[in-house]
């Protein structure tokens, strides 16, 4: 359940092929998609824009952002610490790609929105989806409850370290959308993650290299002093299990399983195949 109302209006579309939303009683005009290509992405970079850019994910009316929180909290600490530019930089040069797909019917209050994986094997500017995930869904100002997929191992790099993209389907995929300059759109989105070793392990570098230049937080965590701060290590440290608690229960079960991040996308519209 999400509490925050954001003052931007849904998505007009007038471009998109077919699509198939659930009857909810309401008579309809054509159903259309927009398929955006992910070019940018904005992270916290303050406590405050933490709790701007995150929903309250499993509905306890507090804002859910610990993985934006924990960003911010890095940047201010170590001035090499950018995953937002690297993973823009990626998004930017194709190296990943990200894509939204918004639907909604003409006249209709409901809408969906999934977030996929995309490929362009053979270099032609059209992607193809590799996975789309789950449509989270919704008729006000955000869509939620899908799945959506998400490059969690570009999320952890904050120095361009990270060789694997490590895509996660991530839980409580929550969104909303609005027009931004130049025709593209601009997407704020929740979603509570699973951090595997892929995803740790340019963290587990970044802490290396921080290690050489005296860091003494990365001296607490290479606790056998060799000199490198490997995944175990990062996993084996109280502080950085605090850090990385997870704060969301996704499997109702009482306990929390997965970590909540909340940032914003900019991408432009394209044609798959």
């Amino acid at each position: 359940m999400w509490v925050r109302l954001l003052p931007i209006p849904l998505l007009s579309f007038s471009l998109g092929c077919a699509a198939e939303l659930p009857d909810d009683g309401e008579t309809t005009g054509p159903c259309s998609t927009q398929t955006i290509r992910i070019t940018s992405i904005k992270l916290p970079h303050s406590g405050g824009e933490a709790a701007q850019l995150g929903f309250d994910l499993d509905g306890d009316r507090v804002i859910d952002n610990q993985l934006g929180a924990l960003n911010a909290s890095l940047a201010a600490v170590y001035d090499a610490w950018d995953a937002e530019a690297w993973l823009t930089d990626r998004l930017a040069a194709r190296e990943v790609q990200w894509l939204a797909m918004v639907e909604r019917c003409e006249g209709a209050r409901a809408w969906s929105a999934r977030l996929a994986q995309g490929a362009d094997a053979d270099g032609d500017g059209r992607p193809e989806i590799v996975d789309d995930g789950v449509a989270a869904r919704g008729d006000g100002a955000a869509a939620e409850g899908g799945i959506g997929l998400v490059p969690v191992g570009f999320f952890a790099d904050g120095a361009g370290m990270a060789e694997d993209a490590a895509w996660e389907a991530a839980f409580s995929f929550t969104v909303s959308a609005r027009a931004a300059a130049g025709g593209a759109t601009t997407l704020t989105i929740g979603a509570a993650v699973e951090l595997g070793d892929a995803a740790l392990a340019p963290a587990a570098a970044f802490l290396t290299d921080e290690l050489a230049r005296g860091s003494f937080f990365a001296k607490t965590v290479d606790m056998n002093r060799d000199g490198v701060i490997t995944v175990e290590e990062l996993r084996s440290s109280p502080t950085v299990m605090t850090l990385l608690g997870a704060d969301i229960d996704t499997d109702g079960d009482g306990v929390a399983d997965r970590l909540s991040i909340g940032f914003s996308v900019t991408g432009e519209r394209v044609v798959t195949e």
